[in-house]
């Protein structure tokens, strides 16, 4: 259900011979520092100090092993884990919160209070909710299981809101894992569930871009999408190139240890070099100082050509590790979008029973897809500043789409089937759309958009339905939300 993506391939830089074992003794400097940012813990930035209180304010707390206490109120309990939102109020600025998922086996006690008190609580947070931040949960509580035979390794998690099979290696499963236990939490914090006792969502990714084309083949689905979800199975497949990665990381890693030996034999050669040097020019009756000056140039040559084999692997790194995180960023992304379709049909609007237009369920996967890391936490609420920029520029043409268009749209004016620029543009705005009535309007959870996606709602108009989910008619909504984008994306 998106636009095609482009998979992103790792360069490879290249070295003269004169100085390759040295650039590549570099270059694997620049692989340990990427393999770091993939498969890093994810591990969750609790608050070591409690922080300050208003007056008279009642909280739940989460006491935890090591000492640690969370200030805030429990949100969702389940088997395994609890949905806790941290509260914090530092002086002179406003209140927010961070969701985290707490693992049962890692929390001592839970401080709960009366269910007046409780409800109370939670209302509190509703006023926060669209600014959380989602706390990602720690890389080692993730529970894998191996499956599949030599041929065909596989990792698998099964999770209280998706299952997710993998083919790449275990540290790189884990790492996807944490991400999309983070996305679930950002989903049921924005949009909780009215779903009880929703199908776990089936999650599949592949680390290698064939092995996940030829699965699409085998499913008779289309090719041209590296993330794609299939409404019928409850199922959400990605392909990357992370398999292919990580296999380069450990080939590297392999060869370090010989790098390093000849790093050093070649440091101990040329001090050897430089000594018979020395003795070879004391024999033919060079003075001391000549001598000494015949080394100084000969080091500062050889100094010179090691500078500029950092300089190389600098560049290198740069290069390197931008396409490294651009292509996981990417994958995680599609991830986002892709899994929210599946969310929303799985826990809070079924199909059988609601019908949410291929717009908004569009524009609000393309909100979380566009949701940015902030530290180790989630960020949904902060829009993209380049689809911010582009909305705005496209609302001063006069190839802009009206509102009207975008309202009674199919579902065909998002497939590929549609012309691209055409298809682009009702992505663009349905996230612009999307984004105002979540963020500026609130209206995420809210009783008018339950009403607004009722069944009986396919058979009204559009049009008609949309004013009353905004309570304003569409030419004032429309010239509002324009006035407000282009305001928005001049302050960015």
């Amino acid at each position: 259900m998106t636009h095609p993506r482009e998979a992103l391939h790792p360069r490879h830089s290249r070295a003269t011979p004169r100085i390759a074992v040295l650039f590549l003794l570099a270059r694997f400097s620049v692989f340990l520092v990427m393999l770091l940012a993939i498969v890093s813990p994810g591990s969750s930035a609790f608050s070591q100090t409690e922080p300050p209180s208003p007056d008279n304010a009642a909280w739940e707390f989460a006491h935890l092993a090591g000492g640690v206490t969370l200030r805030g109120v429990v949100l969702k309990e389940r088997e395994h884990e609890i949905d806790f939102a941290e509260i914090f109020t530092p002086p002179g600025r406003p209140m927010y919160a961070v969701v985290h998922g707490l693992q049962r086996i890692r929390i001592g006690r839970i401080e709960a209070l009366p269910e007046a008190e409780h409800a109370q609580l939670l209302e509190t947070f509703q006023n926060l909710r669209n600014r959380a931040r989602i706390d990602a949960q720690r890389q080692e509580d993730v529970v894998l299981v191996a499956i599949g035979d030599a041929a065909s390794a596989r990792f698998r998690y099964d999770g209280d809101w998706f299952s997710l099979e993998s083919n790449c290696d275990e540290m790189i499963t884990r790492r996807c894992v944490v991400r999309v236990e983070q996305m679930f939490r950002a989903y049921r914090t924005l949009l909780p569930p009215r779903v009880e006792n929703p199908a776990r969502v089936e999650i599949r990714i592949f680390g290698d871009v064939d092995h996940y084309r030829q699965n699409l083949r085998e499913l008779q689905l289309p090719l041209g999408n590296l993330a794609i979800y299939v409404g019928s199975q409850q199922l959400v497949l990605a392909g990357s190139d992370l398999r292919t990665l990580s296999d380069r990381l450990v080939q590297l890693q392999t060869h370090l240890a010989s790098l390093q030996s000849q790093s050093q034999l070649l440091t101990k050669a040329h001090e050897l070099s430089l000594a018979r040097q020395s003795q070879l020019l004391k024999e033919k009756g060079f003075s001391a100082a000549e001598i000494s000056t015949e080394l100084r140039l000969r080091k500062n040559a050889f100094d010179a050509e090691r500078a500029e084999v950092q300089a190389a692997a600098a560049a290198a790194l740069r290069e390197s590790e931008k396409l490294f995180q651009t292509a996981t960023a990417a994958m995680i992304s599609r991830l986002r979008h892709e899994a929210f379709h599946a969310y929303l049909d799985s826990s809070v609007f079924p199909r059988a029973s609601h019908h949410v237009p291929i717009w908004l369920h569009e524009g609000l996967a393309q909100v979380f897809e566009t949701a940015v890391l902030d530290g180790d936490s989630l960020r949904v609420d902060a829009p993209s500043p380049a689809r911010l920029r582009s909305l705005a520029h496209d609302l001063t043409t006069a190839e802009a789409l009206p509102l009207a268009r975008l309202l009674e749209s199919e579902q065909d004016a998002f497939l590929g089937s549609h012309r691209q620029a055409a298809r682009d543009q009702h992505y663009l705005y349905a996230w612009g759309v999307a984004y105002h009535l979540a963020f500026e309007q609130r209206l995420l959870g809210s009783p008018a958009l339950e009403t607004y996606v009722e069944k009986s709602s396919a058979k009204s108009s559009p049009i008609a339905n949309f004013e009353k989910l905004v309570g304003k008619d569409l030419v004032s909504w429309e010239r509002s939300w324009h006035e407000h984008v282009r305001r928005s994306a001049a302050a960015k």
